[in-house]
């Protein structure tokens, strides 16, 4: 009777370390410690006919950002002053500036997710260094995450209907997600990325569901109060269609033998990004994070396994798929 005590004692201490809730208190005196240093604003008051001076002054706070930069290099100079004086980007700019000015709804923000984030890792509760700056719409550096610190491109947040975003060749279904609600998302990805094991090697299909799920997963319990919509970047409309064709899409991966398929060109239609999953009308793209969510979830429920230890474990693909019990109907 008292080993049982014992251990219902444990495991609800267990339970509740998973479930802390982290308090408004907590989230404010985070964002107070919270560095944003804004390169975009800094480089954009650089007055253009004196580049190189500009940039030298700014070295110190940007480091990370102008490491390596050949100041003494008048291609370098002329193409930043072109930059820096292209009215396209000085349009771009003052729509950052106009939208994030003020930067304390982003620092609670940042300092809810990153608190979260910590959390679910382990770590003590430390807050990144966070650069902002301006891409001229480079999507796929939208944001940058290493080593604590955190680039963000400002002008990718600048809301789904933004006009030059079809004008700089973003596909609707990308411009969708460029807005500030989904930026937490996008660190959050970013995040898990840097913290998942490498060990274990993307062969074939099932290993990419995995990977993919585990991450869905950190994105999940990292934004707890977040809707899945946000989260995984699904319309109402694409969850439904998931829900109600999980069990034939899952049966269509079996009977094709596309779980441990090794050639990517066989199931790349399930892993990439775009409007949609090519012969499935309806559907979204990305199908294998979301199976692979599914899996996760259940495999987590039945082992106990925490985030740190997802993250680093060796077990196989196959295995956590056999553990996780997952068969829809």
């Amino acid at each position: 009777m008292k080993k049982i005590i014992l251990l219902s004692i444990f495991a609800i201490c267990f339970f509740a370390c998973k479930q802390k809730n982290i308090s408004q208190k907590e989230i404010q005196e985070s964002a107070k410690t919270l560095e944003i240093h804004r390169y975009d604003e800094a480089i954009f008051k650089l007055n253009p006919n004196d580049v190189k001076n500009g940039l030298t002054s700014l070295k110190k706070e940007f480091t990370i950002l102008l490491d390596g930069a050949d100041l003494d290099d008048t291609m370098s100079i002329l193409q930043v002053r072109n930059f820096l004086t292209d009215p396209q980007n000085i349009k771009g700019y003052k729509a950052v500036e106009a939208k994030y000015g003020d930067l304390s709804k982003l620092k609670t923000h940042l300092s809810e997710l990153f608190l979260h984030c910590n959390l679910l890792m382990e770590k003590p509760e430390k807050m990144p260094v966070v650069y902002t700056y301006y891409s001229a719409y480079d999507y796929e550096n939208r944001v940058i995450f290493q080593d604590s610190i955190l680039v963000l491109a400002l002008d990718l947040y600048l809301g789904t209907d933004y006009p030059e975003y079809p004008k700089a060749g973003i596909a609707h279904y990308l411009s969708d997600r460029c807005d500030e609600k989904y930026m937490m998302t996008d660190i959050a990805m970013s995040v898990a990325n840097t913290e998942i094991s490498r060990n274990i090697a993307l062969n074939n299909f099932l290993d990419h569901i995995i990977y993919q799920g585990k991450i869905w997963y950190f994105i999940d319990k990292a934004l707890p109060s977040e809707s899945q919509e946000i989260k995984f970047a699904y319309s109402k409309e694409q969850l439904e269609w998931c829900k109600k064709n999980e069990a034939q899409m899952w049966a269509f991966f079996i009977q094709n033998r596309l779980l441990f398929e090794q050639d990517i060109y066989k199931f790349r239609n399930f892993i990439g990004d775009g409007p949609t999953t090519n012969g499935f009308p309806g559907s979204p793209s990305r199908l294998s994070a979301w199976f692979g969510y599914q899996i996760i979830s259940k495999y987590v429920d039945k082992t106990g396994i925490s985030m740190k230890e997802l993250f680093s474990e060796k077990t196989t693909a196959q295995e956590i798929l056999k553990q996780s019990e997952y068969k829809p109907k």
